[in-house]
């Protein structure tokens, strides 16, 4: 099947550097836009360096070049090729003391050569899937307040406004640990009009799944579709890096 994917990532209106990197069809971006043609097997996603830490940058970039080489196929074992990276980010760390403890988040789609796709995710950046008109979020945080929510201390709405809301329970390279990767199905094949979305919390902090329904439904370009969620982000005050990619299976009617 034949994919359109865009991606946007840039450091935003506060930060002083992007700590995100974007991967999506073999390549890596560090800054500004990208609009591919790709075919599957193919992985994208995104990957934040963790604020607070040393070299978020180095992280989120080592990690989504190690992620971009790889192929979407039985022969690969993704969860064990995401602790071999978290083991080469802690080594990294404790061979250059100006890193020590680099981390970053990571969350990707994978759609294989049938069309099925998998979310794999660890940190706080998410995986959207809109399909039919609807769009539902995939991916779990790994977050404090995610686990305040679930044992019921806090609800919806609170999480957004929360003091400890950027505090992630899971990373790549975290010194504390091995991290915790989640394995999702978003869907067992794609068809066309599906979109799937993954994005740093600087984007999801601040659009919503009806944002992202409001979107997809505009008679505009893909590529202009998922940029207006990341300018959506910037109008509402985000604070943190910007990045989002995207990919939906390229119709005859349908171009970048």
């Amino acid at each position: 099947m034949d994919f359109l994917i865009y991606a946007y990532t840039d450091k935003g209106i506060i930060r002083e550097k992007n700590e995100d990197t974007i991967f999506a069809d073999n390549k890596v971006i560090t800054s500004g836009q990208c609009e591919l043609c790709c075919r599957n097997p193919v992985i994208l996603g995104v990957c934040d360096g963790v604020g607070g830490e040393r070299s978020g940058e180095i992280a989120s970039y080592m990690t989504a070049d190690r992620i971009s080489k790889a192929e979407f196929r039985d022969s690969v074992d993704f969860k064990n090729l995401i602790f071999d990276i978290h083991e080469d980010l802690r080594e990294f760390g404790l061979n250059n003391p100006d890193s020590f403890n680099l981390q970053t988040t990571f969350c990707c789609a994978a759609i294989d050569d049938k069309g099925k796709c998998l979310c794999f995710n660890t940190g706080d950046s998410r995986l959207y899937f809109y399909r039919n008109q609807k769009a539902r979020q995939i991916s779990k945080d790994h977050s404090y307040v995610q686990e305040l929510f679930d044992q019921g201390g806090i609800t919806e709405e609170e999480k957004l406004m929360h003091p400890a809301r950027n505090i992630i329970t899971s990373s790549i390279g975290t010194s504390s640990g091995y991290p915790v990767v989640d394995e999702f199905l978003i869907c067992e094949e794609i068809i066309p009009g599906d979109v799937i979305i993954v994005c740093s919390d600087g984007v999801s902090d601040y659009v919503h799944c009806l944002e992202i329904e409001a979107a997809m439904s505009l008679e505009i370009p893909f590529s202009e579709k998922i940029k207006a969620l990341a300018q959506l982000s910037v109008q509402r005050g985000s604070s943190d890096n910007i990045s989002i990619v995207a990919i939906t299976p390229k119709s005859k009617k349908e171009a970048i």
